[in-house]
């Protein structure tokens, strides 16, 4: 039997292509059966309503319900996945799973198990299907206070490698991994380790990278108002200014809260912040901050792509 092609320019305008099923109506399907060969069945597709949305979720059950042979349902299941495969964006219900023909892992495959149908709002919307990972930053090893901090009121240690530094396209994702190190932290069976995952997400469009012109102390919690400038990340050169020499321990990536306080108090370090190089922060490092407990080795290259991720995100806002 010769097979009518699907765009020839008789049915071209009566029904839309092979990718856009979910717009068919009863005639497109009626159209659909009879260049398959199953002409016989489309008074009963009729009957019943059946249009594209429904065509898509037919399975063996229904098909032998409407009165298909059993080779002819096998041959319109196959010609069903196929539709399927080709309208992978177009929004449709779960498929029914209780078929054995079903394959698990297709379905996981094909995100019908992810899928949410009510919108995201802010900055947890998503450019596409997943959120894109923009930065996977290599961990340094903890400083000597931070180490220091968890041996002795946690009585553990850093897992560097199951900890993680993200930089999503709408957040900053960590996570610290901690291994217990000693037993009385397990769960009863002595001996055991306990470990533990502190997973911490901060979207763009919140605090604290969210613009406010009165903002808490990252430390202290009070209030600071008639702030201007927009939270950024930036590179803190750790040490110190005593008696007009610089005395410098390295860098670390630190989110500066805003730019100045009253219109007109600078938020970085200069002569009066340091009483003119006597003592206090090192010149053009910033005052009030906050701090990253997991640092990344590339300082420069985490506050390049942060920057840029943060201003992408509101550009979508």
């Amino acid at each position: 039997m010769n097979k009518r092609p699907y765009n020839d320019d008789e049915n071209q305008n009566q029904r839309p292509s092979k990718t856009n099923v979910m717009q068919w109506q009863t005639s497109h399907v009626s159209i659909f059966l009879a260049e398959n060969g199953f002409e016989g069945l489309s008074s009963r597709f009729g009957k019943n309503g059946i249009d594209g949305p429904t065509l898509l979720k037919l399975n063996d059950a229904d098909l032998k319900e409407l009165g298909a042979a059993i080779g002819e349902r096998k041959r319109i299941l196959t010609c069903i996945e196929s539709l399927n495969s080709e309208n992978t964006d177009e929004p449709r219900d779960r498929p029914d799973i209780s078929s054995h023909e079903q394959d698990f892992n297709r379905l996981v495959a094909s995100g019908y198990f992810s899928l949410r149908n009510s919108p995201h709002s802010g900055a947890t919307k998503r450019s596409g299907k997943d959120i894109k990972l923009i930065y996977d930053a290599d961990i340094k090893d903890l400083d000597c206070i931070s180490s220091t901090y968890l041996l002795c009121f946690g009585c553990s240690r850093l897992d560097k490698e199951r900890s993680y530094l993200y930089i999503r396209e709408n957040s900053i994702e960590s996570n610290v991994a901690i291994s217990h190190c000693c037993c009385v932290f397990g769960d009863g069976v002595f001996g055991k380790v306990n470990k533990s995952d502190f997973v911490y997400v901060q979207y763009f469009d919140r605090p604290p990278h969210a613009t406010s012109c009165c903002q808490l102390h990252p430390r202290f919690k009070f209030p600071i108002f008639c702030t201007s400038g927009s939270p950024k990340y930036v590179v803190l050169e750790t040490g110190i200014m005593l008696c007009c020499i610089k005395i410098s321990c390295g860098e670390s990536v630190v989110l500066q809260s805003f730019d100045r306080c009253c219109l007109c108090w600078p938020n970085y370090a200069t002569k009066s912040a340091n009483c003119c190089g006597l003592c206090g922060p090192i010149y053009g490092n910033p005052i009030v901050y906050s701090h990253l407990f997991l640092q990344p080795k590339k300082a420069w290259d985490f506050v390049q792509v942060a920057s840029a991720a943060s201003i992408g995100t509101m550009m979508r806002e």
